[in-house]
């Protein structure tokens, strides 16, 4: 996918997010239509796809090479974990807190830590206030679905 280049992937992810977003109750249901597993099971199952996408387009646009399993697999699902038992415990109506929660702690964890450490003192200031905004869109990409599964009345 990201030989492509940086614009197609970028596109890749803004339109399969509004997709998801559209036809969200669709997915939703057709996800709990598998009735043997418990829901908390289902919404770890529903990010894992989503992750290992949206992990490989993110990864791959920056030259690092493509896997089935990024390394960014298992914070990620820890991050979406604790939110999910955060959302649950705190009894969530909908999935937008705990959702822009979890983008703000990512955003915070990738200025501090991850892919734009030190990357405002590299960048057009311009372009560098997109990533931010990309890298917002990019955990709502993998915590959209999921939360939706997780908190949708039985």
């Amino acid at each position: 996918m990201s030989s492509l280049g940086f614009v197609p992937d970028v596109t890749i992810i803004v339109i399969t997010f509004f997709l998801m977003v559209k036809y969200n109750e669709k997915i939703v249901s057709l996800i709990l239509w598998i009735k043997l597993l418990p829901r908390f099971l289902l919404f770890i199952l529903t990010s894992i796809p989503l992750i290992i996408f949206e992990e490989n387009i993110n990864w791959g646009a920056i030259g690092n090479t493509y896997t089935l399993l990024p390394w960014t697999l298992l914070p990620l699902l820890l991050f979406l974990i604790i939110t999910g038992y955060l959302a649950k415990k705190f009894k969530a109506k909908s999935v937008i807190v705990p959702m822009y929660s979890l983008i703000m702690f990512g955003i915070f964890w990738e200025l501090l830590f991850g892919g734009l450490r030190g990357q405002m003192f590299v960048l057009p200031m311009p372009f560098f206030v997109f990533m931010i905004f990309f890298v917002g869109l990019s955990y709502a990409y993998i915590t959209y679905i999921p939360l939706k599964v997780l908190l949708r009345d039985n």
